[in-house]
């Protein structure tokens, strides 16, 4: 049904891969000396997430063959590295955070969360013909592509918000010598 369909690919799906993403950042990386601006959470949150993705690639791959490949070359791969660096943006927002630390972070797994189970609710209901009489399956391709361009676009925003952080933080450990 259209109701497992969106459980499986917000819930059985992206939260608990993007969870996973986010306990590795979160109890590995978001606490040492290193960690020490907003960008950081980016670079950790898409290294562990190409890490996932590999894996979960190798897998998909074994099971499904070479075709499965080039499709998830194209589109996972990047999907995964987009929706890291959405999730990365609130985890250097939090790092700085003081007291709302907590609500940032939540707020970057869930926009993480949204994205992935979007991208893949899209797939799940063209993989299963779940809407065939009323909707194509080019439609139901589009909407995914759709959402992926949304998050790449929303990417794209935040990496250049963290670059510029950066650089103003850069400039100004300079000026202090």
């Amino acid at each position: 049904s259209i109701l497992s369909a969106f459980l499986i690919a917000f819930v059985m799906v992206a939260l608990v891969e993007e969870w996973s993403k986010y306990i590795m950042v979160r109890f590995y990386a978001f606490g040492k000396p290193e960690f020490d601006e907003p960008f950081d959470g980016i670079v950790y949150s898409v290294m562990v997430s190409m890490g996932f993705a590999t894996v979960e690639n190798i897998a998909y791959v074994m099971q499904y063959g070479y075709g499965t490949a080039i499709m998830r070359m194209f589109l996972s791969v990047p999907a995964h590295a987009c929706f890291a660096i959405i999730m990365g943006y609130y985890m250097g927002k939090a790092k700085f955070a003081g007291r709302r630390r907590l609500l940032v972070l939540m707020a970057g797994l869930f926009w993480a969360v949204f994205w992935h189970g979007s991208y893949d609710l899209f797939l799940f209901l063209r993989e299963n013909k779940m809407l065939g009489r009323y909707v194509s399956d080019g439609l139901l391709f589009g909407g995914a592509i759709t959402s992926f361009l949304l998050a790449l676009q929303l990417a794209g925003r935040a990496m250049k918000e963290h670059v510029s952080l950066s650089e103003k933080n850069h400039r100004k450990k300079l000026e202090q010598g």
